[in-house]
């Protein structure tokens, strides 16, 4: 098996180092990273980012197979879990792969963090604001220059309406779901892992690109064995389980109950332990054939999830570290096993990083940018990245105005949050209790109020679907769920 090797075929991203001069980096926000395109249906097709340098390669089937590349997703997983006693499983595979410590993700709401994993765009680019919008055809996504490059591309997900309505079928030429058909709202863990084993075990093909999504860590939860184990004599709100309506409707008494906490942690951790064991069953070899050691792995979160820090629970809406924080654990057959990577990086850097790794051509005007180098031991620079939240409490349309935002430079990060701006130092506050006076960094709030009026400003005008034109099952989803009353 030819052995990857780094080669220098990534347009310079479009994210700037935290050393460029404010006046420059700024410009290059201004007529970069936030510039959009208006199109006409018919215009689509010209309006995609195009890649840089020559055409999309083709696989050579004749030459080397290219490894296979295999993103797993768990919705609503707090990267503070792995390492605890909770994922054996996961942390198994961590230590044969390189970890990266510092992960943000660009907003803590299903849809708009998979549009930035799979587009390398910022919410304010790719257009997916809320979990009620649709991914515009006009994006192109890492997966169609996978499968334009030869690779055979499936999806198993466990929330079907990321298929069936978001848009990202994309790309896929095998999904567990079809578009037109019927489909339950949700696949179980063990649903989802038998789907995918099936496939990648009994289809030896051309090299793929499979993405396997769980939501056995996002409510609701179920009182699993764990969690009655720990429930004790607790009788509370939480003793039979939790769904988001109940999380959504009783969240101050919840979050300011030390019992009530202890529950929902319990139960939130009966879920992790139950979706590290689909992932270790996942990554069982095939019977006779060891058709993942020859795969490119990659285990990550879309957001993280509130268990009462801060008085607050769940994830829409928050900008706190609890919500934003994301795994990010990637193994290459090649690389040296048990490394970590300290530097910044985002879940829109994935997208770069899987066209990168499929031997294709990154396509100029991503936001994200490729991390590849750091699989292999190699220093990646540090950069300013950018979160943002549907402003609690806005409906429709004002849902799509200007964004609370947070900027994380370096070891800092600056919430604006109701016009109201907060800085952290969270390499020494992780927990964010206590903000620094902004007497003391005034330097700093320039710099993230520029950036933040900036992505304010970002308008793509893309395709989105009203709440009065969603079905009537998926509202009922959505309020179960926790993400409307």
């Amino acid at each position: 098996m030819k052995s990857f090797r780094w080669t220098s075929r990534v347009a310079p991203p479009l994210a700037f180092p935290r050393s460029m001069p404010l006046q420059m980096s700024l410009l290059m926000l201004g007529t970069l990273a936030f510039s959009s395109v208006a199109c006409t249906p018919d215009e689509v097709e010209d309006a995609r980012p195009t890649p840089t340098g020559v055409p999309v390669q083709a696989i050579d089937h004749a030459g080397p197979k290219p490894h296979n590349i295999l993103v797993i997703v768990i919705d609503t997983f707090r990267a503070d879990r792995l390492g605890r006693g909770l994922t054996p499983k996961m942390d198994a595979f961590a230590s044969e792969a390189t970890v990266f410590n510092r992960a943000v993700t660009t907003i803590a709401t299903t849809m708009p963090a998979h549009a930035s994993m799979f587009t390398g765009l910022a919410p304010n680019r790719h257009g997916v604001r809320w979990n009620g919008d649709e991914l515009a055809d006009s994006n192109l996504t890492a997966v169609e220059i996978l499968r334009d490059a030869g690779y055979e591309t499936a999806a198993f997900v466990s929330k079907t309406r990321l298929l069936t309505q978001a848009g990202f079928h994309q790309g896929f030429s095998i999904l567990s779901d079809p578009r037109n058909g019927r489909a339950p709202l949700n696949r179980s863990g063990e649903e989802i892992t038998a789907m995918a084993r099936d496939w990648i075990c009994g289809e030896p093909r051309k090299p793929f690109f499979a993405w396997v999504h769980y939501n056995d860590v996002h409510s609701p939860y179920e009182l699993n064995d764990f969690a009655k184990e720990q429930r004790g004599d607790y009788a509370g709100v939480l003793a039979e389980g939790a769904t988001g309506k109940t999380l959504l409707a009783n969240s101050q008494e919840i979050a300011s109950s030390p019992e009530d906490m202890r529950m929902l942690n319990a139960l939130y951790d009966g879920a992790v332990l139950g979706v590290d064991r689909q992932i270790g069953n996942l990554l069982d070899e095939c019977p006779g054939d060891p058709i993942l050691e020859d795969t490119i792995v990659i285990l990550t979160s879309d957001h993280g999830q509130l268990l009462g820090e801060h008085r607050e629970l769940l994830h829409g809406g928050k900008l706190w570290e609890q919500a934003l924080r994301i795994p990010l654990i990637i193994r290459h057959p090649t690389a040296r096993p048990g490394l970590t990577a300290d530097e910044r990086v985002g879940i829109a850097d994935i997208a770069p990083t899987l066209i990168d790794l499929g031997g294709q051509n990154i396509p100029a005007g991503l936001q994200g940018r490729s991390i590849a180098r750091a699989i292999f031991g190699e220093e990646i620079e540090e950069r300013v990245y950018v979160s943002e939240v549907k402003r609690e409490g806005a409906d429709e349309e004002a849902a799509l105005g200007p964004a609370d935002l947070a900027v994380y430079d370096g070891h800092h990060k600056v919430i604006r949050k109701a016009g109201e701006v907060k800085i952290y130092d969270i390499a020494n506050d992780a927990e964010e209790v206590q903000p620094i006076p902004t007497s003391q960094s005034q330097q700093l709030i320039e710099r993230s109020q520029v950036l933040m009026d900036a992505y304010s400003q970002a308008d793509t005008g893309a395709v989105s679907v009203k709440r009065e034109e969603l079905d009537p099952s998926t509202i009922d989803e959505l309020r179960a769920l926790g993400y409307i009353e």
